[in-house]
């Protein structure tokens, strides 16, 4: 087994995550929009004026929409720490397995050029 195919593994593994990621960011975004759309076009539209609606439904929507852009950030520091750590750390025992059998190939080189019997 070689560096190469470990972390080619991991690495796909990684880019799999990060369209999930990205996946519920967009979602999320989506919702946030859509909510600050109904939010425009209630208070742009013929049959209510900005300032006949309800403070308590802009209060709502806004906070909606704080929520929303919170959970973004939330999700994806759950990805990151879920997903992504694990795969992290499979790439560096992957690394340091490679290292070592690397030193250990030098090491029995060095051994067999400079053992007499072996000439």
């Amino acid at each position: 087994m070689s560096l190469r195919e470990p972390i080619s593994v991991i690495d796909l593994e990684k880019i799999r995550w990060f369209f999930v990621t990205l996946w519920f960011k967009l979602l999320v975004d989506a919702t946030t929009v859509s909510t600050a759309a109904c939010i425009s076009l209630q208070a742009t539209s013929g049959s209510a004026s900005f300032s006949e609606l309800s403070k308590c439904d802009l209060v709502c929507s806004w906070n909606l929409i704080l929520v929303f852009s919170l959970l973004i950030s939330v999700l994806v520091g759950l990805f990151n720490v879920t997903f992504l750590r694990p795969v992290r750390r499979k790439q560096m025992r992957a690394r340091i397995r490679a290292w070592s059998e690397s030193k250990q190939v030098l090491q029995n080189e060095r051994q067999s050029s400079t053992d007499p019997l072996q000439r």
